[in-house]
């Protein structure tokens, strides 16, 4: 295999647009998985339990200054708590407290710095505590690198398929992740968003209840994907390995 492309809804783009980026288009992203345990007891007596609950709320503070007091702020860095889990009764301290997250970064060497920091951020507040714990680490796609080469072959064929009214250049990567970032560590390729922004109800975010597509972007996607194809084989090999112009 020669070469991968791949397209991706983008709700803050135009339907009938396309948004292209050279070099890296999106964050890595990898999750973690947190128990902390104290000891269960009635909420009438919390000297004599070990509540997890006030021990997790001081991770989940602590952790978001990761990123604005441990991480270079040249390093763009996102970690966020998404879940969270503790008790079932009101009258009760519960035994243990569940939470998860995620954390992106467009730097690799940050991204394997982040786990160490989480660990002795959570360790410290625990053993301050005399709560127990334990973390696991999910690790999923690297950051999305768009290859320079092949990019120039995608914008070519955008701006035939469309004109160049419709290819919007984007200025910065994002924090979103791809796991076709997967795929790029093995064979080159290049990674587009598709407008999708155009009737009422269109604009709302990825992953919102309320997300829904401007239909016409299909036809778009459809005909954008047939051109790169078409361009990419009409290209000459010598071609795409031109050195490469500044953008």
């Amino acid at each position: 295999m020669e070469a991968i492309f791949g397209l991706h809804v983008e709700p803050s783009i135009p339907a009938g647009k396309v948004g292209l980026k050279y070099g890296p288009l999106l964050a890595s992203v990898d999750t973690f998985d947190v128990e902390i345990r104290g000891k269960m007891g009635h909420a009438a007596h919390p000297h004599l339990a070990l509540d997890p609950i006030p021990v997790a709320a001081q991770v989940i503070l602590a952790l978001q200054t990761l990123a604005t007091r441990r991480i270079d702020p040249l390093q763009p860095v996102v970690l966020t708590i998404t879940t969270l889990e503790a008790g079932q009764a009101k009258n009760i301290i519960p035994e243990k407290v569940l939470l998860s997250g995620t954390f992106r970064t467009l730097n690799e060497t940050v991204r394997r710095k982040l786990p160490r920091l989480i660990e002795e951020m959570v360790a410290g507040i625990c053993t301050a505590n005399q709560a127990q714990y334990n973390l696991e680490f999910q690790y999923g796609s690297p950051v999305l690198h768009n290859d320079e080469r092949l990019m120039r072959v995608v914008e070519r064929a955008c701006r035939k398929a469309l004109g160049d009214e419709n290819v919007v250049m984007l200025p910065e990567p994002r924090m979103g992740a791809e796991d076709f970032a997967n795929y790029l560590e093995y064979i080159p390729g290049a990674f587009l968003r598709l407008g999708t922004r155009g009737r009422p109800g269109t604009g709302h975010s990825l992953h919102s209840p309320q997300f829904d597509v401007d239909e016409r972007a299909i036809a778009v996607a459809i005909e954008t994907i047939s051109f790169l194809l078409l361009s990419y084989f009409q290209t000459p090999p010598d071609l795409l390995h031109k050195p490469l112009a500044s953008h």
